[in-house]
């Protein structure tokens, strides 16, 4: 079997593996003098551990090393919005969690003409158009009327269910249209929109904009269009799965803008792998309005890598049970999330070398443009810094032009990695990112370190893994810490806390074991006995997602409390020298509960979730009626991956600290200003409303608490 693996190594096109190998532009060596001047013992700390391993002793792993996993930068630009807070405009801003949602135009029969179909948003010349108020008005028992601000009646016939026609904008029945005892389905509430220019829509040059009526966040999926549409000759876009609704739109029209304009762009578009998604039904979509005929290349890429020995254990369970050999795959995938599977997670958006998107948003629709958005960080950076972006991306991209469709059942096989491209061109493999030396590159002042890892990309992943680039720069920056951690952050625990919770046999530590040992959770017990203050907020438990999907594992506060005292009860038989303490269990509690605060998302005191006055302001709405773009999900939340040292030094990225061995990306940014903008704008107002949700009021109600629980 080796032997043929070999062969089909030997056989892959040299233009493959010429991709894969080769180095990244040789980079001079770091100033040492800069190292030391310009960067906080924090930073300093994460460059020492990256070229040296001085602490976790480790080296760099297969594809890693500074040019292909990390890279510093300390002429980076942070513009006045360098930050993409989620929902924009409510943190730090605002005295409660209202927000405006906008109302979908989606072929319904009143405003068809006035719709743009692409982004499903009304068309407007002013606010007016876009608070315009409507009424639906029942007649008898088989007709249903609807008058507009322009008391001009329409008629549906037949017995149609009223909840299709409520909007969240309408108000009562006028009589002398509808006629006597006509009964008003909707309110005088209104949810304010604004009616402004969408960039978004532009795909021509001499194009001016077209004004729609907006809704929260609207300056995201802006962001990701400009950033595209000003590329000279190079993007690269990153993500866990493809764009939808305003996003996909804003990509599309930015892509045929570059078109329109005449730009010789190479696009990578790079995706985790989805069996059930066809990536040449990406490629054209976001390519419609591209004729033939163009310089624009746009190639769609996606890969996942499932352990082998997950493979063989499942194998006989799932066989049978899928069709196809993408549905196999998944199968095994979906049963194995934090256990032996790997894919691309990282989220950029990068131009040119010039300018990068980065964090952790997704480009969705519902999770984060909707009535009940959830919390998120991403940031705006120009600079070299974005020229790392495409090197990154440049590995991956080489292992997945590494496997020719011919070999695809051999890769499967004999390696676990499943892997898709489609490109415009017709190659299997878009061109590397080589920066342009004779363009200028923009130069600021802040120090960013750019840190990545690749996750299973080069072999089978483990459990989990501490021991790649990114992982080893958290550890540094714990590690480095004076007084005190702060961390935004989904969930600390592993995937399956609601299931292991619903089963009979429930163990929380037996649970966390499976995952093995949660090395983030050990550096911050570490930081503990160190005396270090650590502050957490995290996801809200029994959040229902609905249609966005789960933000939460289903660990509590309470959880996460108990497992940092036995981890640090149990050390020695973790094989965790970070853990080693000769404290009694009652020190330990006490340790803890002085140290260690974790509470659960809130962007305002006294407000848990998204109200439903907000959300659908209509008493006769239902709270799932589409018509008012309510989602089943109230509670906040939380998505961002935020972590910061002794406030002078903070991540912003796409890293998780829970148990997946996934592909990531993010910066790390070492500078007194950009600290200052995090604290204002994220992090002292999240803190502050989060902390009420904290389980306990003193140090003594914890200690009480952690000495009580059982030992399961």
């Amino acid at each position: 079997m080796p032997a043929l693996v070999e062969l089909l190594e030997q056989a892959t096109p040299q233009y493959a593996l010429s991709f894969f190998s080769s180095s990244p532009q040789l980079l001079p060596p770091i100033d040492e003098r800069l190292l030391r001047t310009r960067l906080s013992y924090a930073g300093q700390a994460v460059i020492d551990e990256l070229m040296y391993g001085n602490q976790t002793g480790l080296k760099d792993q297969n594809g890693e090393g500074r040019g292909k996993s990390w890279n510093i930068d300390f002429n980076s630009i942070l513009d006045e919005d360098w930050l993409i807070n989620t929902p924009m405009g409510i943190l730090g801003r605002e005295t409660n969690s209202s927000i405006k949602v906008a109302r979908h135009c989606d072929g319904d029969i009143t405003e068809a003409s006035s719709c743009d179909n692409d982004f499903q948003l009304y068309t407007c010349t002013s606010v007016q158009d876009c608070n315009e108020r409507k009424a639906f008005c029942r007649v008898g028992c088989e007709e249903w009327k609807m008058q507009d601000s322009s008391n001009g009646c329409f008629q549906e016939l037949g017995d149609v269910d009223p909840m299709r026609f409520s909007t969240p904008d309408g108000f009562a029945c006028y009589n002398e249209c509808c006629g006597g005892g006509a009964s008003a389905l909707s309110s005088q509430a209104t949810i304010p929109q604004q009616c402004m220019p969408s960039p978004s829509t532009q795909t021509h040059e001499d194009e001016v904009p077209k004004r729609l009526c907006i809704g929260q966040s609207a300056e995201w999926y802006d962001k990701v269009y400009s950033t595209i549409a000003s590329a000279e000759y190079y993007v690269d876009i990153s993500s866990l799965t493809p764009a939808t609704g305003r996003f996909e739109a804003a990509i599309r029209n930015a892509l045929t803008f570059l078109h329109n304009a005449g730009r010789t762009v190479n696009v990578r578009v790079l995706y985790g792998n989805i069996p059930s998604l066809s990536i040449d039904y990406i490629r054209t979509s976001l390519m419609r309005d591209i004729g033939s005929e163009t310089t624009v290349t746009l190639t769609v890429g996606t890969w996942d890598r499932v352990c082998i020995g997950k493979i063989r254990d499942d194998f006989r369970m799932i066989a049978g049970k899928t069709k196809g050999i993408h549905n196999f795959f998944w199968s095994i995938r979906e049963t194995a999330v934090g256990n032996g599977v790997s894919w691309n997670h990282a989220k950029i958006v990068a131009s040119d070398g010039h300018r990068l998107i980065s964090g952790g948003h997704n480009m969705w629709d519902t999770n984060y443009l909707e009535s009940s958005p959830v919390i998120d960080l991403s940031t705006i950076v120009s600079g070299e810094v974005a020229s790392f972006a495409h090197e990154y991306l440049n590995v991956q991209w080489g292992k997945l032009c590494s496997v020719r469709r011919w070999r695809y059942l051999a890769k499967i096989l004999f390696q676990g990695m499943i892997s898709r491209v489609s490109s415009s061109s017709g190659s299997m493999c878009p061109k590397q990112y080589v920066p342009k030396q004779e363009k200028n590159t923009p130069h600021g002042s802040v120090p960013t370190i750019s840190v990545g890892r690749y996750g299973g990309l080069f072999e089978a992943p483990p459990l989990i893994t501490r021991s790649q680039t990114s992982d080893r720069a958290f550890i540094a920056m714990m590690r480095s810490a004076k007084n005190k951690i702060r961390i935004s952050q989904q969930d600390i625990g592993p995937p399956g806390g609601y299931e292991a919770k619903a089963g009979k046999h429930y163990s929380l530590k037996g649970t966390w074991a499976r995952y093995g040992n949660n090395w983030a959770l050990v550096e911050i017990c570490g930081a503990l006995l160190r005396n270090i203050d650590v502050e957490i907020v995290t996801s809200n438990v029994g959040e229902s997602a609905g249609a966005r999907g789960s933000y939460a594992w289903g660990w509590t506060p309470k959880d996460i409390l108990q497992m940092a005292v036995y981890y640090l009860q149990n050390g020695d038989i973790l094989q965790e020298p970070t853990l080693h303490n000769n404290l009694s269990k009652d020190e330990i509690a006490t340790l803890v509960c002085n140290h260690l605060t974790v509470t659960t998302a809130q962007l305002r005191r006294g407000e848990a979730s998204w109200r439903v006055e907000e959300r659908c302001p209509a008493a006769s709405f239902s709270d799932k009626e589409s018509s008012c773009n309510s989602q089943e999900a109230k509670m906040f939340g939380l998505h961002s991956k935020f972590y910061m040292v002794d406030d002078v030094a903070f991540y912003i990225g796409s890293h998780n600290l829970y148990s997946d061995p996934l592909a990531e990306f993010g910066l790390i940014f070492d500078d007194e200003e950009a600290v200052k903008d995090m604290m204002k704008w994220f992090w002292e107002p999240f803190w502050e409303a989060s902390m009420e949700k904290a389980p306990f009021r003193s140090g003594t109600q914890c200690t009480k608490a952690l000495l009580s629980q059982s030992d399961n």
